[in-house]
Formats: C-alpha cells, structure tokens, sequence
C-alpha cells in the first residue's frame, strides 16, 4: 500500500482552483497560475513515466507539487513563499510524509 493512500487530489485541487483560479501568472494571463500547475503536473508525470514507469507511489506528490509549485510565483523567493503557503494550505490533507515530500519539489524548482 502506498503512503499516499490517504490523499485527496478531488479536494486538494479544490484547493488549488480557489487559491489560484483567479490569480493572474507572471505572463499576464488571467488564471494562468491554475492552468500552468496543471500542465506543469501532466509534464512532470510524463516524464517520470520515463524514468520510473512501473512505479506510481510518488504520483500523488508529483501532482500536487506541480499543481502548487507557483502558488506564490512573482514574490522574491518564491520557491520557499510556495512551499511555506503550500503547506499551511494543505496541512489537514496530507500526512505528514507526503506535506515533507511535496515542500522539498516546491522549494527546490
């Protein structure tokens, strides 16, 4: 069984929608942050399909981080404002090994 068994994604990109929906990304474009976390997780599954395609465990994680990975975009030192945000974010919908996870991809992109 995996870690993220536990893992909500319907309701963690619920959180997404409404944190970022509206939210205008670094290219101007009106809701560009939601859709950029989205094609940034499909990229980012994509290509771990290469490295690693019998091994989904880290799949979950994967996704939310590209999802949130930008969440605090345009702001000096992004990387560390996102995954702070992120986490206070997700805080009652992750264990505490997958938040540790997801923090480390968005602070380290």
């Amino acid at each position: 069984m995996s870690w993220e068994a536990d893992m909500n994604l319907i309701e963690i990109k619920q959180i997404m929608f409404n944190e970022m929906y509206d939210k205008i990304h670094w290219n101007g474009e009106k809701s560009g942050k939601y859709y950029h976390g989205e094609r940034v997780a499909k990229l980012a599954l994509r290509l771990k399909t290469y490295i690693q395609p019998d091994n989904g465990e880290y799949d979950n994680i994967i996704t939310v981080a590209g999802w949130f990975h930008d969440v605090k975009n345009g702001t000096e030192e992004h990387a560390l404002a996102g995954a702070e945000r992120t986490k206070l974010l997700l805080a009652e919908h992750c264990s505490e090994w997958e938040m540790r996870e997801i923090y480390d991809i968005i602070y380290k992109h």
